[in-house]
This record gives structure tokens, C-alpha cells and sequence, in this order.
């Protein structure tokens, strides 16, 4: 093969000895035999998108499917969006598999216009007297509930209703996927509050190991799972830390912390110092599921409301909150209480309808549509 070349400072050509000819052909197929090992091994290893979970000691993962996506450039609003399609099968055997889809903001992404995109709850509340009390959500407008219960108590409310799994719901380790199955039977909320208190001998009280052999069968319904709500004592953070740390060890999923909180209210800051740790420790969402100022007078909890709402408003990791609770309520919550026995807001309640009940995607609060 003949190869010419430009020689420097001429317009003459000349030709390359034979011998350079070879050598540069013997290059060329050496680095061609270099990429081709590359990609070939780099094949090997599969798509680095796609990645078998370890599994859990009670339950099985047998695969986690990853998949980015990134919407046109000439998109409006440019988002990363991210399908996680996973297969569990749970202690009875039974494999389920659910997908999920998130979508997050890109880098440089231009952001919609303040009030374009619909607000998400944010101001909600833990309510004891259902279903005789479903007026009590329009009440104090409300932008979700729970009832520590499975399935709405109030379906017709307009007002978005979250299950939580008590405790522990087969504790025969018989028919537990079917029995989860039913007891959220008429919700179509995406999230699951989980395990009331297992640290309290009085509430779900539950060690963690059992906590943990149940998970498999909590992460089978696709939904997004709350951790355990650990009361805020020496004793439940110790449970929450050992739970976590397993948890994470065996690979099992937990989207964000349920967060109780009946500290000294005479300092708001003493809440917001609590949250603040457990963000720092765990990283993750929080939801403040249970909180108030417990055996305290009315005006406590009503100056406190006043001057911690703005402050729980700014804190960005803060997903929901919820007082407890709408009507009094025995054992030394009887100030606590957003309405009296006749469903009229007290101080309390009316300091909770000031909250924004809202959020929208950029964080701001608002009220709640049709509030």
C-alpha cells in the first residue's frame, strides 16, 4: 500500500518506504484488537444500569432494573426521570414485582412557573375519632390524614387519605402477603406509614429483627415506606439505629422517617433541633407524623404552634406534618386536642389553620386547594 504525505514547508510529495507502511499497518490492527478487548469486556460486566440487589435475610431480591431518562432539550422543562423496576419475593414465597418512577429536576432545568404544577399535602393530622368526625378535615382544612388504619375511614372527603401498617399483621407467618393485601384494601395512596412505636412495649412493640422479616412483604406493594415511627426517647432512637443499619445492610428499602415528637415545648427550637439530627444522621425525607406539647396546657401548645409553624415551614427535608390530634383525648393529650367535643376549633386549632397546608414544587407553602 502506498501512503503520501505532506513534506513541510513543499508542495512536493513523496513516498513512504515500504517498511513504514507496514509498520503503521500493523498499529492500525493493534489498536484495533485493543478496543474491540475493551468492549468486549466491558460487555461482560452487563449494563452498568442494571444491578442484582443483595438479598435480604428474609426475603429475596432478585433483580433491580435502573433506567435514566432524559427528557429532549427542547423540552419546556428538562427532568431527569428514573424507572426502578424490582422483583421481591417474599417469605411465602410468592414474587411480586413493582415499578417505580421518579422524577427530579436536571441540572440548569427551567423551572415551571410559581402556581403551575398542582401543590402536594403538607399540613395533615393523626385523627382518633373516625369515622364519626369526617367533617373535622374540612374543618381545619386539612390536606391529609391518617388514622393508623389501612383503609380510609372517610372515602368521599375530597382530602387524601395515608394507610400505615400498625404493627405486626400475621404474626402466624401465615397468609401475610393476602392479609397485608386486604388491610389496604380501598387505598390508593402511593405511600405507607409503617410500625407504630415498636420500641414500646404499649404501642406495636415489635423487636427489630421481626421488623425486618416483615419488610419484604411492605416493599412487595410498590409503595413508598415511611420507616418505623419510633417514639423520641433514648430507647427508640436506639431501635431506629439499629433497624436502619440493617436494614441497609440487607439491601431493603426505606423512602423516608416517620417522626414522633412530644418533647418540651417552651423552646420551639427543641423540635426543629430533633428533626435537624435525624436528617443529618439518615439522610431522607421526613415525615413529622406525631407531634405536640403532651401533658401541657392549651396555651403551650397554642404559643407553640405559633412560633414553630414558620420555622417547620423552612426546613426543605420536611415533607408532611400532622398534630395530634382533632378531638380530646385521654392520658394527658386533653390540650392538645385541634377541636373540642363539639367540633369548634380551640386556640390550638385555629393556630394550626394558620399553617399553610400545601407545598408546592418549589418549596413555597399554601393553602390548600378548596380549603
Amino acid at each position: 500500500m502506498a501512503v503520501f504525505t505532506k513534506t513541510e514547508g513543499s508542495d512536493a510529495t513523496r513516498r513512504v518506504r515500504p517498511a513504514f507502511v507496514l509498520f503503521a499497518a500493523v498499529a492500525v490492527l493493534a489498536m484495533t484488537l485493543f478496543i474491540g478487548i475493551g468492549a468486549s469486556a466491558n460487555a461482560s460486566q452487563g449494563d452498568p444500569t442494571t444491578a442484582l440487589s443483595p438479598p435480604s435475610a428474609k426475603g429475596t431480591v432478585h433483580g433491580t432494573t435502573t433506567v435514566h431518562q432524559r427528557t429532549s432539550a427542547n423540552s419546556p422543562s428538562t427532568t431527569d426521570s428514573t424507572t426502578t423496576t424490582t422483583t421481591v419475593t417474599t417469605p411465602d414465597k410468592t414474587p411480586t414485582t413493582s415499578t417505580t418512577l421518579t422524577t427530579v429536576a436536571a441540572a440548569g432545568a427551567t423551572t415551571p412557573a410559581a402556581g403551575a404544577a398542582a401543590p402536594s399535602p403538607w399540613r395533615g393530622a393523626g385523627l382518633v375519632s373516625l369515622p364519626a368526625d369526617c367533617s373535622d378535615m374540612s374543618t381545619l382544612g386539612l390536606s391529609w390524614y391518617y388514622d393508623w388504619k389501612g383503609s380510609p375511614p372517610c372515602p368521599d372527603v375530597g382530602v387524601p387519605f395515608v394507610p400505615m401498617v400498625w404493627g405486626d399483621w400475621c404474626p402466624d407467618n401465615t397468609g401475610c402477603a393476602g392479609a397485608l393485601s386486604a388491610s389496604l384494601a380501598g387505598s390508593d395512596s402511593p405511600n405507607l406509614l409503617t410500625f407504630n412505636e415498636p420500641d414500646s412495649a404499649s404501642q406495636s412493640n415489635m423487636t427489630v429483627a421481626r421488623a425486618l422479616e416483615l419488610w419484604p412483604y411492605l416493599e412487595a406493594t410498590g409503595m413508598q415506606l415511611s420507616s418505623p415511627a419510633v417514639s423520641d426517647t433514648a430507647a427508640g432512637a436506639a431501635w431506629l439505629a439499629s433497624f436502619m443499619a440493617q436494614a441497609h445492610a440487607q439491601g431493603l428499602r426505606v423512602d423516608f422517617l416517620a417522626v414522633h415528637w412530644y418533647g418540651d415545648c417552651s423552646n420551639p427550637s427543641n423540635l426543629t433541633s430533633y428533626l435537624a439530627q435525624l436528617a443529618s444522621s439518615y439522610g431522607l425525607p421526613i415525615w413529622l407524623t406525631e407531634f405536640s406539647c403532651y401533658d401541657q396546657s392549651t396555651a403551650v401548645n397554642t404559643q407553640f404552634l405559633q412560633q414553630v409553624a414558620p420555622m417547620l415551614a423552612a426546613l426543605p427535608y420536611l415533607r408532611r406534618v400532622a398534630w395530634f390530634t382533632n378531638r380530646p383525648y385521654p392520658d394527658g393529650y386533653e390540650n392538645t386536642s385541634l377541636l373540642d367535643a363539639g367540633g369548634t376549633p380551640t386556640s390550638t386549632g385555629l393556630a394550626y389553620q394558620a399553617i399553610p397546608a400545601a407545598i408546592r414544587p418549589d418549596g413555597t407553602r399554601v393553602p390548600w386547594p378548596g380549603s
